[in-house]
């Protein structure tokens, strides 16, 4: 078995202590979090107080009174650095004024002893002990972090540095009550296991705590993006609300408002009214359309709107001619389906009220290439200069606009009007 001088064990156990505190400093350098600052700041202290304890470099601490009292008070502070660290880590209160004003009361206690005539050793003694004692706050805190948590590295972290402080308390006690002496002696000689041990007690301390945060920050991660997605949820449920909102405004409610009116004047026959509740209740139905499984989407809901208009203009009115290609394109937003479907009834409520049209006819089709396009024609008189600023125009617009398509509203060859809605393959996929 290979033996050394106490002094140089206390120096194996400094480089130690200050390697893998700086190994863990470099591995968590991403995190930029304040409880990694201190706790590397803690095991450096921890160096500082061994290579001290050591002799180096000012000579033996026994002759230097005011520094093993200086390294004391540093030291003290290192604990609590850990006790901070890992309240921070726990998202909770630092107590900076409470932690401070702790280390200056023990610190002067310490210093105070010095006064009495207690020799440096003792107080070395004393010291440790009041640092086993610290080191149960960080364990107490440590483990309650681990417990509200589920972290098993917390846990475990508490358990390791927890038995360390027990064996520290121990020893310093019996350093202190005996009079021993805690600090090396030149002469003696110690197994050179003994600073490797302790090396690898510090390679676990630093591995574990390094885990602790990677797993507190893994799960403050997760947490924060389970929150936006609640929070884009909400956001989106309430933006639908308010679009159907508006839309019940804009469309069934106008048009509710508009009959009344014109039943409190008596402007309004019984087949007029008839007409009217037809048109509100197509309305309605184009409000359900709309909120229809993504799955479904579009073609569905045009099919729903060719039953209904089929049922409405059996033997009275127009024929209508329908051409739907809808298989490869992709499911829409329920908002850019009922653009388009106010769009298209806009357009053909158009061709019945002042066409005089024999024919409707709707194409919709897509293909990658030109992405969808809606088109509505009627073989009627044709679109006046006029028309383009009339509401239901600037609608069909809007409505289009709103949807990222473009739109045109022309005379079509060989009489009637054309009104075209494109909604290009780009934008479909930016809606999905």
């Amino acid at each position: 078995m290979t033996f050394i001088p106490e002094t140089h064990s206390l120096l194996v156990s400094a480089a130690f202590l200050a390697a893998f505190a700086l190994i863990a400093l470099v591995t968590l350098w991403q995190v930029r979090d304040l409880a990694v600052y201190l706790w590397t700041a803690s095991g450096l202290a921890g160096a500082l107080y061994s290579t001290v304890s050591a002799g180096f470099p000012f000579g033996p601490l026994e002759e230097l009174p005011l520094l093993a009292v200086l390294i004391g008070a540093t030291t003290l502070a290192s604990a609590l650095f850990k006790v901070i660290a890992i309240r921070l880590l726990a998202g909770l209160d630092p107590h900076w004024r409470r932690y401070i004003a702790m280390w200056a009361v023990l610190a002067a206690l310490c210093a105070i002893t010095m006064a009495f005539g207690i020799s440096v050793s003792s107080y070395i003694s004393l010291v440790s002990i009041a640092i086993a004692l610290l080191v149960g706050l960080f364990v107490r805190e440590t483990y309650r972090l681990g417990r509200e948590q589920s972290l098993g590295n917390a846990k475990l972290l508490a358990g390791l540095i927890g038995a360390q402080a027990v064996l520290l308390f121990v020893v310093g006690l019996f350093a202190l009550v005996t009079g021993a002496g805690a600090l090396p002696d030149p002469r003696s000689t110690v197994p050179l296991a003994m600073p490797v041990v302790f090396g690898m007690l510090s390679a676990a301390n630093n591995g574990v705590f390094v885990a602790l945060v990677l797993d507190v920050y893994v799960k403050r991660s997760r947490e924060a993006k389970a929150e936006a997605i609640a929070l884009e949820s909400e956001r989106s449920r309430l933006a639908e609300r308010e679009r159907l909102l508006a839309d019940m405004h804009d469309g069934l409610g106008s048009q509710l408002a508009s009959a009344r009116i014109r039943v409190e004047k008596g402007q309004i026959d019984q087949s007029q009214i008839a007409e009217l509740l037809r048109e509100c209740m197509g309305d309605l139905h184009l409000l359900v359309d709309s909120m229809r499984d993504a799955g479904e989407g579009l073609p569905s809901a045009l099919s729903d709107l060719r039953y209904r208009l089929d049922r409405r203009l059996a033997g009275v009115g127009p024929s209508l001619r329908w051409s739907v290609s809808l298989d490869e394109l992709q499911p829409l937003p329920a908002s850019t389906v009922l653009n388009l479907l106010r769009g298209v009834q806009e357009a053909i409520n158009n061709a019945l009220k002042h066409a005089d049209a024999t024919e409707i006819c709707l194409e919709a089709h897509f293909t990658p290439s030109s992405g969808l396009e809606l088109v509505i024609q009627d073989n009627g008189r044709g679109i006046g200069a006029e028309a383009h600023g009339g509401r239901g125009f600037a609608g069909m617009k809007r409505r289009a606009f709103d949807v990222g398509a473009s739109h045109a509203i022309e005379a079509r060859p060989g009489g009637g009007t054309r009104v075209s809605f494109n909604l290009p393959t780009r934008v479909i996929a930016n809606q999905r």
